[in-house]
């Protein structure tokens, strides 16, 4: 009876030059004494410095400092940390912290966290040369709590149109809720259009908006309201003005909007045209993520930010899983269809991705929590939904254990950055640097390589620049054809070997193999052995 086994290989990364001696940690300077790297503390880049928050329980406050600037260089990096002189507003020592960087309009730190000045009470704060918050709602919106992550996230269609100038995506913790929250522009960023504010089909962050329009009279009437026709009241705003701009003393919620503006005329008004504009303020819920979100949880953002394609949000859950999801930001949708991480994501786990604005393309980087130091930090390869290690031969081993508070963050090319949290229950002031972007030099060409086993046949594939070989063991004589497929299944080529004897073998297709050239892409090899079928994924590029 004809058997048929199909094996798709998971992939691995061949390292086609050899290096002398492994990429070394650098240590840099450690931490300042007010800012320990524990339970809640974690680094981002932004604006050529490496940001942290640091909880600090022996002063009860929580202290924010950056390091650098940082440069291209390709020597170590040198710079100094430097404590912002008031500690996060309140200061109080927060719990289920969470950090981003807007690295895009606005250029401002963004900090989330609980203090224990009110229990439960939670505050997003931002810092762009002075300190401001925005009091989460606990009632209406969420509480933080274990595995609490936070990311920024642009926004593509920022225009008069569209003015949100970005988005920070929260997981609250303790639960599979997920949240945005709308940043309003700066003044500077302030779009109005014709003197009209806000504009006609617009959509805008701020809750408490300030009303502008054109005229001439001294004297006007400001009218707010849900539908259209203004025959329904009451309306969130109706106040008489003395000149053309009225500021909003108390929070609008979100929903749609319509207002006009009125000049007397006896004892009735005169009203002005009707604008309409969408208020989406403060946290807005989304999908929940597919999984319940514990200690070790954190969040990046993944797009190639030249074109906008595909902006998403990539995701782990903590808890010792070993699930990672991919969030749709267009769509609103969670995929779970992303390799599980190679470790279980502990409480110092960290995900990364470098600068989104110096290039695109790059693989995110994670360190997980608890691992041993022979472990080093891995990359997730996008396109073929595979994990890597940093190879051993390559790249020193962690010089610690990633205990909670542990870090990394990504920084100019080609450095990478990371904390070590706490060791034995003791916090940490340990900073270091590594140089991961030479993974991506050392793999120039693109080469990967799989291997499967079918019955007691060991096949193997290895892709490079040249083309495509296959080796292949057989534990007895048998006969051999191969055919190569490109992405859509179709054959591109095909080797007949005939009868072959006991041993290893291979087969191989170069890139003008049969007088057809092979294109940069995903392939599949067909390998037939007697009764016997190995199916190996081979990528090009």
């Amino acid at each position: 009876m004809f058997k048929k086994f199909t094996l798709v290989c998971g992939l691995l990364l061949v390292v086609t030059t050899a290096m002398a001696t492994p990429f070394p940690w650098v240590q840099l300077d450690d931490t300042p004494e007010q800012c320990p790297v524990g339970q809640g503390a974690h680094i981002t880049y932004g604006a050529d410095s490496i940001w942290g928050v640091f909880p600090n329980s022996d002063s009860d406050e929580t202290y924010v400092a950056h390091y650098g600037p940082l440069s291209t260089s390709q020597q170590p990096p040198s710079g100094d940390w430097y404590v912002l002189d008031d500690p996060l507003p309140m200061g109080a020592y927060t719990y289920h912290t969470g950090l981003t960087f807007q690295w895009e309009l606005g250029s401002a730190l963004y900090v989330i966290g609980a203090g224990d000045y009110a229990e439960g009470d939670a505050y997003l704060y931002w810092y762009d040369s002075t300190w401001h918050d925005y009091d989460i709602d606990e009632d209406t919106e969420f509480v933080l709590g274990v595995g609490a992550s936070i990311v920024y996230v642009p926004n593509s269609g920022y225009d008069a149109y569209n003015q949100v100038a970005g988005y920070i995506y929260c997981l609250p913790g303790n639960g599979s809720e997920f949240w945005r929250y709308g940043i309003e522009p700066g003044q500077a960023d302030y779009i109005s259009v014709l003197g009209i504010f806000p504009p006609s089909t617009s959509t805008i962050a701020d809750q408490t908006p300030l009303f502008q329009w054109t005229g001439m009279s001294n004297l006007y009437r400001l009218q707010v309201s849900t539908e259209p026709s203004f025959s329904i009241g009451p309306f969130p705003i109706d106040d008489v003005v003395y000149a053309p701009e009225y500021q909003t003393a108390s929070k609008l919620g979100n929903a749609m909007y319509y207002w006009r503006t009125g000049t007397p005329n006896g004892l009735d008004w005169t009203w002005s045209a009707t604008h309409n504009f969408t208020l989406e303020g403060g946290f807005v819920q989304c999908s929940p993520i597919p999984d319940s979100v514990a200690n070790g949880a954190a969040l990046a953002y993944e797009a190639d930010p030249w074109c906008w394609v595909d902006p998403s949000i990539i995701a782990f859950v903590g808890g010792g899983s070993t699930n990672f999801y991919k969030y749709d930001v267009l769509t609103n949708t969670w995929d779970d269809t992303l390799a599980d991480t190679p470790k279980p994501q502990y409480a110092g786990t960290s995900l990364t991705t470098n600068d989104p604005m110096e290039e695109f393309g790059e693989w995110p980087g994670a360190s997980f929590g608890g691992s041993d130091t022979s472990d080093r930090p891995w990359g997730y390869n996008v396109e073929s939904n595979t994990w890597f290690e940093y190879p051993q031969e390559d790249f020193d081993a962690f010089p610690m254990t990633l205990g909670p508070g542990a870090s990394s963050g990504g920084g100019l090319r080609p450095w990478s950055y990371q904390t070590f949290g706490s060791q034995g229950g003791t916090h940490t002031h340990y900073f270091y640097a590594i140089e991961p972007k030479k993974i991506k030099e050392l793999l120039e060409g693109g080469s990967q390589s799989g291997d499967a086993r079918v019955g007691n046949m060991q096949a193997r594939v290895i892709a490079s620049f040249d083309g495509v070989e296959v080796e292949y063991q057989l534990p007895a004589a048998a006969h051999v054809r191969a055919t190569l497929h490109d992405a859509t299944g179709r054959q591109v080529g095909a080797l007949d070997a005939g009868e072959q004897q006991r041993g290893v073998h291979r087969l191989s297709w170069n890139r003008k193999s049969e007088g057809t050239r092979l294109s940069s892409g995903a392939y599949f090899v067909l390998v037939d052995v007697g009764e016997e079928q190995a199916r190996l994924k081979a990528v090009i590029r």
